[in-house]
């Protein structure tokens, strides 16, 4: 999975599945072999492959949830220009997008089920990053961002 794509693997299923679906309706039209078909069938055949379309764009929106990041700053700080990170899920891949390449940011994850940190890491001059929790368990999980000093709290299922 690439940095810039949490979601690509949902994609690659879904583009997978549109093909093979497309080559269905192909085969079954006959497209190949004759050219000429009923105005009728035409029709109904171009509302089937738009409402394929349809349902293929909401399965595509379903499988990414946004983490709601709360701020948590205990310190009087100046106001800054720098907006505030996002971070979203993508079945068991959280990613966390920040608004710059910043100097530092520490990113934790804990299970509040257990209270167990599942991840911990610093990162340096870097505006994107992915945590694969493929291996853990499900359950309610705290994703925190330390931000230059400005904490920053969300909670997800996984």
């Amino acid at each position: 999975m690439s940095h810039d794509d949490c979601g690509s693997r949902n994609r690659h299923i879904v583009t997978l599945f549109l093909v093979f679906v497309t080559l269905l309706l192909l085969q079954e039209m006959d497209v190949f072999s004759k050219f000429v078909q009923t105005k009728n069938t035409m029709i109904m055949r171009k509302v089937l492959l738009l409402l394929l379309c349809c349902i293929s764009g909401v399965v595509m929106a379903e499988t990414r949830k946004d983490i709601d990041l709360k701020k948590n700053d205990v310190e009087i700080r100046p106001l800054s220009i720098m907006s505030e990170p996002t971070a979203y899920q993508a079945d068991a891949v959280i990613c966390i997008w920040l608004p710059n390449a910043s100097p530092y940011v520490t990113v934790s994850i804990v299970n509040e089920e257990t209270g167990v940190q599942v991840y911990f890491m610093i990162y340096a001059g870097i505006n994107n990053i992915q945590i694969n929790l493929e291996n853990e368990i499900e359950g309610i999980y705290t994703l925190k961002v330390n931000l230059e000093g400005t904490e920053y709290t969300g909670y997800f299922i996984r």
